[in-house]
């Protein structure tokens, strides 16, 4: 499996061909390395799953909140 990690943020994308842009940090001008990954085991899809579920979960409590805005730790 083609894994594709942006420098800048540490986003991870599983794709085959190298991204335009980055939809983390929605850098276009982000550097990219390749990476090659051995494909999950049954474990670690069960292990996803679970995981998928606890956020799906607490997905739910934000459900009604207001958007919070986002700051970067050095803006006041």
């Amino acid at each position: 499996m083609i894994v594709w990690l942006c420098e800048g943020c540490g986003c991870e994308l599983k794709q085959e061909d190298k991204p335009e842009e980055c939809p983390l940090c929605r850098r276009s001008d982000a550097t990219f390395m390749k990476m090659d990954r051995k494909d999950p085991d049954k474990e670690e899809k069960d292990i996803q799953k679970k995981y998928d579920k606890v956020v799906e979960k607490l997905e739910k409590y934000t459900k009604d909140c207001e958007p919070e805005d986002l700051k970067y730790s050095v803006e006041d």
